[in-house]
């Protein structure tokens, strides 16, 4: 089942947050973390990233339904872009694949343009209004 990988996926990511930032209560968070709706919020930092979240909604039995939310903001020193990703997926198949990088006024970091020239060439196959 596609959910037992995207469920190994989110466990890589924050393992690899667990390495390499530390993990913080952030204050209000507690209201957006529901075991009774399988919504979770966790939240991490280090020296480069002033945030990084990652939401899970784990609907699988009420629902059939999983998403996963993925957002990184660096400290405001970094020119580095926002980055983040979405996941939305039924049983048997993904719904939905969200993939940005925010540069907001930051074009001129590699990140950025990385991005750019690695995504203007996509043209998914059913395009979402």
């Amino acid at each position: 089942m596609i959910w037992e990988k995207l469920i190994q996926c989110k466990d890589n990511i924050v393992n690899i947050l667990n390495q390499h930032c530390e993990e913080y209560h952030e204050p209000g968070m507690e209201r957006f973390n529901n075991s009774k709706y399988g919504w979770t919020n966790r939240t991490w930092k280090n020296n480069s990233l002033r945030r990084a979240h990652v939401e899970v909604v784990d609907a699988r039995e009420s629902k059939k339904l999983w998403i996963i939310h993925v957002c990184m903001f660096p400290v405001l020193n970094n020119s580095g872009p926002i980055y983040g990703f979405d996941i939305v997926s039924g049983q048997n198949k993904v719904t939905g694949a969200f993939h940005d990088i925010s540069s907001l006024k930051r074009k001129g970091h590699p990140l950025t343009q990385w991005f750019i020239n690695n995504t203007k060439s996509y043209k998914p196959n059913k395009e979402r209004e």
